[in-house]
């Protein structure tokens, strides 16, 4: 009960914080109608994982999408790495935080950054759907066909998104190098609408996979030749199955320390 008295209470509510030093202390607006961690001093150990992906794994001048961005923190984050000749794709379809994350732009803090911002669902077709915000977190807002588990607590309302596929996106943004995708069960309708990039460009992908999800997921992405890892794990240890998050990289490619080799680099910008 008292947690959902917090949750009212910040509903709609914003504030700014900063990234981390390795990230320039970079402003950020969060929300705890996002969720809840966002009130504590350390917010950001619950970020450092996407944090962690964009320093590994994005490399100067890439070209990053963002499905699913919530606040911004790993757009943010990846827009520092990738440096002023990147190409960086926030997608979110929450208008109330695509607004957040256009207001981070606006900071001065973030000037130097090239950070684009759709407010579109990604799905398997180009068209209309219903989106889900939810009662507790909007961390946990969905599409209606995909929602997944309990976290969300129900919905708080329902409205109609214009939704279209990573496909359809590439002629305005270019061919993506690094994709993160975290869209609450709707990974398979994401990967659907992407047969052209991952057969061309052969981006490398960080994807939070379901339960539900999972086997068709691994199944998308073995038809088209990748290797999966584990995102959260240190090993370099190849997967026969997609994990929570799971790292998929072009079987072509070695995976490093750090990410994806150029060649995986070439190979996007030859498919433009």
């Amino acid at each position: 009960m008292f947690r959902q008295l917090i949750e009212r209470f910040f509903r709609d509510t914003s504030f700014r914080k900063r990234l981390p030093s390795a990230f320039a202390s970079r402003s950020i607006y969060v929300s705890p109608d996002s969720a809840l961690g966002y009130l504590k001093p350390w917010w950001d150990e619950g970020a450092m994982q996407l944090m962690s992906v964009a320093g590994r794994f994005v490399t100067r001048g890439s070209t990053v999408w963002d499905i699913g961005s919530n606040v911004g923190v790993f757009a943010i984050a990846a827009a520092h790495a990738a440096g002023p000749s990147s190409r960086i794709l926030a997608v979110e379809p929450d208008p109330f935080l695509a607004h957040l994350l256009q207001r981070t732009l606006w900071h001065g803090d973030n000037h130097d950054l090239q950070v684009s911002v759709l407010c579109q669902a990604i799905a398997n077709s180009n068209g209309l759907s219903r989106f889900v915000i939810a009662e507790r977190g909007r961390s946990t807002n969905a599409l209606e066909q995909s929602r997944r588990g309990t976290r969300s607590g129900g919905a708080r309302l329902t409205q109609y998104v214009p939704t279209t596929t990573l496909d359809s996106i590439r002629p305005h943004f270019g061919s993506p190098n690094f994709i993160k995708v975290d869209v609450e069960g709707a990974e398979s309708l994401v990967l659907e609408g992407a047969e052209q990039i991952l057969a061309e460009c052969r981006p490398v992908l960080y994807v939070e996979v379901g339960s539900e999800q999972r086997d068709h997921v691994t199944d998308v992405f073995k038809r088209h030749r990748y290797r999966l890892y584990d995102g959260d794990a240190t090993d370099g240890r190849e997967l026969q199955t997609s994990a929570w998050n799971t790292l998929a990289v072009p079987a072509e490619s070695d995976l490093t320390n750090r990410g994806h080799d150029q060649a995986t680099q070439r190979k996007a910008e030859d498919c433009r």
